[in-house]
């Protein structure tokens, strides 16, 4: 049987990938509460918040945000629905629940705080639900509790030229916060297609 493919044949592999990268902060869509499980129990010295968006506890896929503990003070978490009733668990704009689980950090060498954003968009044939998606979080990240700087991160599944994808990037001066940075390009600007 092969089992490259299944979740059994991948995980060790998934967490020596992060292991070896020893990222700060990690942020996982589509993973089911046996594989956040896995991944931190592989991971050393990091925890996580994961929320299912089937039932706002363990059910379903989640956006689990992993963070490095001892670098790191959780200060505040939450998860929020892309539907018409964001602060309870709902079916999204499109064929499946989506969500933003998001966190509020402080980094314990230097002070300072900040959020973290890990979203899951839906599909591409939705792309009236990541328009809408996309202006959620941005009135959201507007909304946060303090000034604080954020990233948002995950699989948006659009292209940098997509409808929502230039809202969030603020490429039309439309949403409610300054400009964001994609950071890909930023950092690979030879990728662009």
């Amino acid at each position: 049987v092969d089992v490259t493919g299944s979740w059994g044949g991948r995980k060790n592999k998934v967490a020596k990938i992060m292991n070896d990268q020893n990222p700060d902060i990690i942020g996982v869509q589509e993973a089911l509460n046996h594989q956040v499980t896995d991944i931190q129990k592989s991971l050393r010295g990091y925890a996580n918040y994961a929320v299912g968006r089937n039932d706002g506890k363990t059910g379903g896929e989640s956006c689990a945000i992993f963070y490095k503990k001892d670098r790191f003070t959780l200060n505040d978490k939450g998860t929020f629905w892309f539907s018409d009733t964001p602060d309870k668990v709902s079916q999204g704009w499109d064929a499946w629940p989506r969500i933003c689980t998001w966190v509020h950090l402080t980094d314990k060498n230097t002070g300072k705080a900040f959020y973290v954003y890990n979203v899951h968009l839906a599909a591409f044939f939705a792309s009236g639900a990541r328009n809408k998606s996309a202006e959620l979080i941005a009135e959201r990240v507007a909304a946060r509790k303090t000034n604080d700087p954020f990233i948002v991160m995950g699989d948006f599944n659009m292209k940098t030229t997509s409808k929502g994808m230039r809202y969030l990037l603020n490429r039309e001066g439309k949403t409610p916060y300054a400009r964001m940075t994609d950071a890909w390009y930023t950092i690979y600007p030879d990728v662009r297609g």
